[in-house]
């Protein structure tokens, strides 16, 4: 079986179009990158923001089944986007 070889062989192509556009590609991810960490960052403050409205809507500090339902979806979005923003750092460091 042949060794794993890194793709970073992509940017030491001899033609200078696949150069370029290869370096297009890693800028749009680090792009990319910084634009899910604010994403990240927002769902957390839903997070914070659905947590606190449904404990100080009437009955106060009560949660009934709907608002847990609602609190798991917005820690899954987060979730999500944590694990997403794991595969772009994956993906700018193996490229």
């Amino acid at each position: 079986m042949a060794p794993y070889k890194s793709s970073s062989a992509h940017t030491e192509h001899e033609d200078l179009l696949i150069k370029v556009l290869h370096g297009s590609i890693h800028f749009a991810v680090r792009i990319l990158a910084i634009l899910m960490t604010l994403v990240i960052l927002w769902s957390v403050a839903d997070v914070v923001l659905v947590l606190y409205k449904r404990l100080m809507a009437p009955p106060f500090m009560f949660l009934n089944l709907g608002d847990i339902l609602a609190l798991f979806s917005t820690f899954l979005v987060t979730l999500i986007g944590i694990e997403i923003f794991l595969n772009i750092t994956l993906y700018t460091q193996n490229h």
